[in-house]
């Protein structure tokens, strides 16, 4: 609910917002000029007291993850590199406390999630039709990338979207229409990780709604079922071909083991720098049997984190993710968001056990709804 006519400052948050949001998925330089403008707006929002950092647990952890990530580019293997790639990690940050503790008061959550669905389905449209009207290789979102990024950032938008879809108020069918089209976008893109992961989410779903039943533990088994006759039913499919396969994958495992060896040899507690995985030969390891001529990608959000921030990288990583889940679990009674929020907090989590599932543009998804979860305006004055 709109408490007050929002100031012109309130109007340009919005615009910027909506902007960032909408082309999250699809439109790079839209999507930089926002980052700029967010953080602009930021240090002037500070600076004249609209504005104030919170001092806790979860700021204090990703801010030193930040701080452990810029030390590990000057002890890490190749400084030029790390210098490249740590504005990843700085726009995290910057998106994550802009939308925690910038004041929000004259707009409700729903609002400010509507652009990012927008852009995401405009998106995700755009991806589909490539991969079936004009032959793309697989279903891809533009400003994401690969199919796994592609399929990491899909199932994302699902987990934030069940909860508003599926609410014991008055049904939104808007919320249902895009769960629909996300379950297709899933499918197409049949990145194993995510559908492997589905029926768990699923089942995290329905036990944090307390709906948890019989029927939805059938509906798992049946979805279990239906993976081991997908190759019968559409052979010669790449969705087919994913199912055959299973969690049978050399490659990636010489990957895992590669990364742990790497560990050791390296710096334990600040890593190798952040992006210099590229840098690691796996012919040292492996000889002529190696896979792939580089780490460059380990395929695992831990091993990934270990290798390149350190297990004091790791650690407050784990620390940040750890405290937004337990402030979403203490608070899921009392608006979607945070079922959302916990929902892609176990997402993030799980599907790391395969991909790199903490950086990019769904990195900074995630960040927009956890900040927005903890954002105290939104919380005092927005209730759905």
């Amino acid at each position: 609910m709109i408490n007050q006519e929002p100031s012109l400052f309130d109007k340009f948050v919005y615009i910027v917002i909506s902007a960032f949001l909408l082309s999250l998925a699809y439109a790079e330089a839209l999507k930089s000029i926002s980052l700029v403008l967010m953080l602009a707006l930021f240090v002037y929002a500070l600076l004249s007291d609209k504005a104030s950092i919170s001092r806790d647990g979860i700021n204090t952890a990703i801010v030193l993850h930040m701080v452990f990530v810029i030390m590990g580019v000057w002890v890490g293997i190749n400084p030029e590199e790390s210098l490249k790639q740590f504005s990843d990690v700085l726009k995290i940050l910057l998106v994550f406390l802009f939308f925690r503790e910038i004041d929000l008061k004259f707009l409700n959550i729903e609002k400010i999630l509507k652009p990012l669905i927008y852009g995401f389905i405009f998106a995700l449209i755009v991806g589909m039709y490539l991969y079936y009207f004009q032959g793309m290789d697989f279903v891809k979102l533009r400003s994401v990338g690969s199919i796994n990024r592609s399929a990491v950032y899909m199932v994302l938008i699902l987990m934030l979207l069940l909860p508003f879809a599926y609410r014991d108020e008055a049904p939104n069918i808007f919320w249902k229409l895009a769960v629909g089209l996300t379950v297709v976008g899933i499918v197409s893109a049949s990145s194993r990780m995510a559908m492997f992961s589905l029926p768990l989410l699923f089942l995290c779903f329905v036990y944090l709604k307390d709906s948890l039943r019989i029927k939805h533990i059938l509906l798992v088994v049946l979805s279990v079922v239906f993976v081991a006759i997908v190759p019968e039913l559409f052979p010669g499919t790449r969705l087919a071909s994913r199912f055959n396969q299973g969690f049978d994958d050399p490659a990636r495992m010489q990957l895992w083991e590669a990364s742990i060896k790497y560990f050791f040899d390296s710096n334990p507690l600040l890593g190798i720098g952040v992006g210099n995985n590229m840098f690691i030969d796996l012919k040292t390891y492996y000889g002529p049997n190696a896979h792939y001529a580089t780490l460059d990608n380990t395929h695992q959000l831990y091993l990934d984190m270990l290798v390149e921030r350190g297990i004091l990288g790791l650690t407050t990583f784990a620390v940040f993710i750890g405290l937004i889940m337990k402030n979403s679990h203490n608070n899921l009674k009392q608006h979607p968001i945070y079922i959302s929020v916990f929902l892609m907090s176990f997402a993030v989590l799980l599907m790391g056990l395969a991909n790199i599932t903490f950086r990019y543009e769904f990195g900074l998804l995630f960040v927009v709804a956890a900040g927005l979860s903890l954002n105290k305006s939104l919380k005092l004055n927005s209730r759905l």
